[in-house]
């Protein structure tokens, strides 16, 4: 008798996997954010990107604060106006996969210039 304990056979992992996507069961991890997104104003344009993810994230969604008050969604890009002038922008990325949604932190705030 032996006190080594057995190693795990990868195949077991490969053929439950299989069995999943044949029975239309999701298989992989829900996406996880590992860069936060970053935020820059060119012109009259704030710009997120989404940052870098695992899980292999299949859509993203994007949504704009100013001074804390939710100012726009959907769109990685918020076209700035007069009134935003001097607010602080943040944007939050949201990734989503056939496993679930994982939203990132907050990207870095920017302190709205005037566009002209």
């Amino acid at each position: 008798m032996s006190d080594q304990t057995p190693t795990r056979d990868p195949r077991v992992t490969h053929v439950a996997e299989y069995h999943q996507r044949a029975a239309g069961v999701p298989t992989g991890e829900v996406p996880t954010n590992v860069d936060v997104p970053y935020v820059q104003q060119v012109g009259d344009t704030l710009t997120c990107t989404m940052g870098n993810w695992t899980g292999e994230p299949t859509a993203y969604s994007y949504e704009w604060t100013l001074d804390d008050v939710v100012m726009g969604t959907g769109t990685d890009t918020y076209v700035v106006t007069v009134d935003d002038v001097g607010k602080t922008a943040t944007c939050v990325v949201t990734a989503t996969n056939a496993m679930g949604a994982t939203t990132a932190p907050p990207s870095n705030e920017v302190v709205v210039e005037s566009p002209v």
